[in-house]
């Protein structure tokens, strides 16, 4: 416990100071693009998000599951080669795929708007191997344990992007955004690729050679592809639905408000994803895991309560500092968020002990619940409340999902009154 706090609070200055790098990116973002800019560059973001994920990203947590396990540390180099070498091979078949699935449709729709030449289809290939490539070295560095590496290439990430966004996005508007967006991602693929070239150099050494992490891999590769793309998803379909039931000024404020609820759930998430399920592994014993789980959770919530208390009494300076003037707007959605984002906690921490117990059908039905629920609320509640009705569907989606959480774990082993 005393090893994961310690860890915990690196990664909470290190979130801090994220978080400050986000309030200034957030600052130019909303300056030169402004609200519609800004949904659409979020549109832009979240898609390429998701087809990163299927170019290769899903193995991250896998990757973290497999190499943490005790049995595997004997091998632990070996299992690292062999993963870099399964993530390889699929995902550069993949997103040839991706891509020529996206010029034909391109065609058949005459999808204007997207009129990608060869040169741009090449550097969205190479882009998305390198975006992939980094969401596995995230997942590879939490099972290893190698926190402190999965801590600095993060800040660096952070700092790298906003850079890279303020150099274009002054001349270019949203193009050069994109382009900074992108650009900070090629930087990170070779930052990634020098902290582990002894592991790349042994995954080519025997390229063809087949090993059980594959079928491993191949096991858990469902479970991160629903789990990594159901909230870029969700969040693209509902503000498609706020565009066209609200309008694009809607959209942009909703996309503040998850902007914001993101960047100070990363001091929880961010500890969640990286050390978690290392620590949940180690532990035999179910009742064991569930006592650990339950101090995390009691600590998170400890500490998340008196924050968001203090970022709703200075919400508006927030507001001001992190965007400009006219999103002053989301302060009217605030509460509904951080109602949801309480259960939200909650509801990652147990996600992590499915996973660490394998419980794979679970948490894919989770997944999918929670997606489903929130978008079909979502439209649902917008009809009825407007604007405010997507806060409402998210308090109302994450509650139930809590209870079917907690629901499962009691039908499965019987235990009363562990949380």
């Amino acid at each position: 416990m005393n090893r994961i706090l310690g860890f915990s609070t690196a990664n909470s200055f290190s979130v801090i100071f994220r978080l400050f790098v986000s309030l200034i990116l957030n600052k130019l973002l909303s300056i030169y693009l402004g609200p519609s800019g800004y949904a659409y560059f979020s549109q832009f973001t979240n898609a390429f998000n998701i087809g990163a994920v299927f170019s290769g990203g899903m193995y991250a947590q896998p990757a973290s599951k497999i190499l943490s396990d005790p049995d595997k540390q004997q091998s632990l180099e070996e299992h690292h080669s062999s993963i870099i070498r399964f993530w390889l091979i699929r995902s550069v078949l993949v997103t040839i795929l991706m891509i020529a699935l996206l010029l034909i449709l391109q065609q058949i729709l005459r999808l204007d708007f997207i009129n990608l030449d060869l040169l741009e289809c090449f550097f969205l290939f190479l882009a998305l191997v390198m975006a992939s490539f980094n969401v596995l070295s995230l997942g590879i560095y939490s099972g290893v344990e190698r926190f402190s590496t999965h801590i600095i290439t993060n800040v660096t990430f952070s700092v790298i992007q906003l850079i890279t966004i303020w150099f274009f996005i002054r001349t270019l508007g949203l193009n050069g955004a994109i382009i900074g967006f992108l650009l900070a991602i090629f930087f990170l693929f070779f930052v990634n690729i020098f902290l582990q070239w002894r592991s790349i150099k042994g995954a080519f050494k025997f390229f063809a050679e087949q090993t059980l992490v594959a079928k491993q891999m191949s096991k858990l590769s469902l479970l991160a592809i629903i789990s990594l793309t159901s909230v870029p998803l969700t969040y693209f379909i509902i503000r498609l639905i706020a565009i066209d039931q609200l309008g694009v000024e809607s959209a942009g404020y909703w996309q503040a408000v998850w902007k914001l609820s993101d960047n100070y759930l990363l001091i929880f998430t961010s500890a969640f994803s990286m050390m978690l399920l290392p620590f949940l592994n180690k532990l035999e014993d179910f009742k064991e895991k569930l006592f650990f789980l339950r101090k995390i959770i009691f600590i998170s919530l400890s500490l998340l309560i008196p924050f968001l208390i203090i970022i709703y009494i200075w919400s508006e300076i927030i507001i001001l500092l992190l965007f400009s003037s006219e999103f002053l707007h989301v302060i009217n959605f605030l509460a509904f968020q951080f109602i949801g984002d309480f259960f939200k906690v909650v509801n990652i921490a147990i996600g992590i002990l499915f996973l660490s117990n394998s419980w794979i059908k679970e948490f894919i039905i989770i997944e999918l619940l929670s997606f489903a629920g929130f978008v079909i609320f979502s439209a649902f509640f917008i009809i009825t409340f407007g604007e405010f009705g997507i806060g409402i569907a998210y308090v109302i989606n994450s509650m139930l999902i809590m209870g079917i959480l907690f629901k499962i774990i009691h039908s499965k082993y019987y235990i009363r009154h562990i949380f």
